[in-house]
C-alpha cells in the first residue's frame, strides 16, 4: 500500500507574489521594491524520462527557504 500526502496549504509555499504592490504605498524606495521582485523572478523546468525538459515554467507563489524575507 502506498500513500501521498501533499500538503497544499504550506503557509511560505502559497504567499502570493503580486501582494508586493503593497510596498510602494508603505513608502518603500522604488529601486529596492524592483530588486525583491527580480530575486523573486523565476521559472522552473521538469525532466522528462526522456531527457528532455519541458518549457519554462514561471514559479508565481512562494517564498525562498531561509530567506529573510520569508
Amino acid at each position: 500500500m502506498y500513500a501521498l500526502l501533499v500538503d497544499f496549504t504550506s503557509t511560505f509555499n502559497t504567499t502570493d507574489r503580486d501582494i508586493q504592490w503593497i510596498w510602494y504605498g508603505l513608502g518603500f524606495p522604488t529601486d529596492a521594491i524592483n530588486v525583491v521582485i527580480d530575486i523573486y523572478t523565476a521559472h522552473t523546468e521538469i525532466q522528462r524520462p526522456s531527457g528532455k525538459n519541458t518549457e519554462s515554467i514561471p514559479v508565481e507563489r512562494g517564498t525562498i527557504q531561509g530567506d529573510n524575507l520569508s
